[in-house]
């Protein structure tokens, strides 16, 4: 079950990878993924009706987080970031309900050096901050230098890379790490 759960995880996080590379690319197109497809017993009409709905509500959920959010985070890394981020967000509770348990996404700008906060906690349920920004580290294996912008980007255990993509976390833990000098959690 669990291993059944981990493949799942695994591709939806391989997927939105793709879809933040593809968007993220310069001179690349738009690309529009739905990820829940109808069911094949429903007719043509339904299906259509179906994804007409899915689309707009996830288009008017991204929209308005977008709005809300717009003058209070900093300058990011690259224009569609956020947008990219709210819409893999509310793509995912749509298609999988019962895994969202809090309205919580944590947002990291990786683009940007570590010595800039880069770092939010965002409600999407009542469209607030609930943190940031804040100052986010990344994995030794990621940047050529402990202060820069990384660069690499791995899952591979043992990489000391960090990992990107969106991940549905099942319970707080707590961290505790060291950077110039300083404790941070």
């Amino acid at each position: 079950m669990k291993i059944a759960s981990y493949l799942k995880h695994g591709l939806f996080g391989a997927v939105a990878l793709t879809l933040a590379g593809a968007h993220l690319v310069p001179g690349t197109g738009s690309t529009r993924v739905i990820f829940a497809a109808p069911s094949p017993k429903a007719s043509p009409v339904a299906a259509v009706s179906a994804e007409k709905n899915a689309t707009g509500g996830l288009l008017e959920k991204t929209t308005a987080a977008l709005q809300a959010f717009a003058a209070a985070v900093r300058p990011l890394s690259h224009p569609k970031a956020l947008e990219l981020a709210f819409h893999s967000y509310f793509t995912y509770q749509a298609t999988h309900p019962d895994e969202v348990k809090k309205p919580l996404l944590y947002f990291v700008d990786y683009g940007l050096p570590s010595t800039e906060p880069r770092g939010y906690v965002f409600d999407m349920s009542s469209l607030s901050i609930v943190e940031g920004p804040f100052m986010v580290a990344h994995g030794r294996g990621s940047s050529v230098t402990q202060y820069g912008t990384p660069t690499r980007f791995s899952n591979a255990s043992g990489s000391a890379a960090t990992s990107l993509g969106l991940y549905v976390a099942e319970s707080l833990y707590r961290f505790v790490g060291h950077t110039a000098g300083l404790t941070y959690s």
